[in-house]
């Protein structure tokens, strides 16, 4: 899959296309097919190095909707199909961010 991420904190200029393979979701998770996505104030903060908990390489994208295309084992509140947009707080937005998401796929822990 293709995803911007940016390799340092020299803003936006820094955003760099590259590729990564599908992901594959792990007991626990799901994998979304990212449908919408939006940048916000908050990843301006993240590209321009603002925030010292982020680490570079980075997708600096906050909100995402789309729809699960893969199910790991001990997932009973959701299925393939389903149309689901995540909140940081129940996904781990660290974990989220550095996964490569909001480009296609991403891998989600409920």
């Amino acid at each position: 899959m293709k995803l911007y991420q940016l390799q340092n904190n020299a803003g936006l200029e820094a955003l760099t296309l590259m590729e990564r393979s599908e992901p594959q979701p792990g007991y626990g998770q799901v994998v979304v097919r990212v449908r919408a996505t939006s940048l916000n104030y908050r990843d301006l903060i993240i590209a321009k190095g603002q925030n010292p908990a982020i680490q570079y390489p980075v997708v600096p994208m906050s909100d995402g909707a789309g729809d699960i295309v893969a199910v790991g084992e001990g997932v009973i509140q959701v299925k393939v199909g389903d149309r689901v947009f995540p909140f940081a707080e129940t996904c781990a937005a660290y974990d989220y961010l550095q996964s490569g998401s909001h480009f296609g796929k991403v891998v989600i822990r409920l």
